[in-house]
């Protein structure tokens, strides 16, 4: 049951590399959908930029 549920987190864990300062994140973590418009946007923990 934990190999199969930690197999599916990292399944889904997906690295965003920022094209402002270059820090790779976990999307995950900062994944928003803003006013339900299907675009996913991260925000980058370092700069704070959004990355479409």
């Amino acid at each position: 049951m934990i190999k199969r549920l930690l197999a599916w987190w990292l399944e889904r864990r997906r690295l965003v590399e920022c094209p402002y300062c270059g820090e790779e994140s976990d999307a995950m973590e900062y994944e928003h959908e803003p006013c339900g418009t299907g675009l996913h946007t991260y925000q980058c923990p370092n700069c704070e930029e959004l990355i479409a």
